[in-house]
């Protein structure tokens, strides 16, 4: 047997290591930066509304009116 292990590369991780030495192309990267630019934008935009329906929940249980004194005594 040989001393030296058999190692073979699948077709992307030739591409993985040009990536990975700044040999990647631009256009692509730029193309993944404003997907996740534009995707956490829309995370926060989420969160926010969110929030902001949770507090009306709560704030329409805090402030609603009390029932008229008429409908209490029967």
């Amino acid at each position: 047997m040989s001393e030296h292990d058999f190692h073979v590369h699948g077709p992307h991780d030739h591409e993985l290591e040009h990536a990975a030495q700044g040999h990647g192309n631009s256009f692509t990267n730029k193309i993944a930066m404003f997907t996740a630019i534009i995707a956490t934008v829309g995370a926060i935009f989420g969160y926010m509304g969110g929030a902001t329906q949770a507090n009306a929940g709560l704030y329409k249980n805090c402030w609603s009116l009390p029932a008229p004194a008429w409908t209490t005594r029967q």
